[in-house]
């Protein structure tokens, strides 16, 4: 994320990740969805020493970057090299 949540944000909001795409968050105390694929927060409220944390049920990646786990994975599977992530993504 490109800037700090608060607890309040989380019911209906739409936040803009670093890379300057947005990330959408619905629910309420008990029942958070984040992302597109409305992964759940199965445990929040995690206190560290400069966060705190919410644990959700999948993995959410940047748009255009599951496809190109797709076409690594078809790649790696053949034998032949896969691309570089970050180079592909440039």
């Amino acid at each position: 994320m490109a800037h700090r949540i608060t607890p309040a944000e989380l019911s209906h909001g739409r936040f803009t990740t670093v890379q300057g795409g947005t990330l959408s968050t619905a629910g309420s105390a008990g029942s958070f969805t984040v992302g597109p694929g409305r992964a759940h927060i199965v445990c929040g409220g995690i206190q560290t020493a400069n966060a705190t944390v919410y644990i959700i049920d999948q993995v959410l990646l940047p748009t255009g970057w599951a496809s190109l786990a797709v076409e690594q994975g078809a790649q790696e599977r053949s034998g032949l090299p896969a691309r570089s992530a970050r180079r592909s993504a440039a």
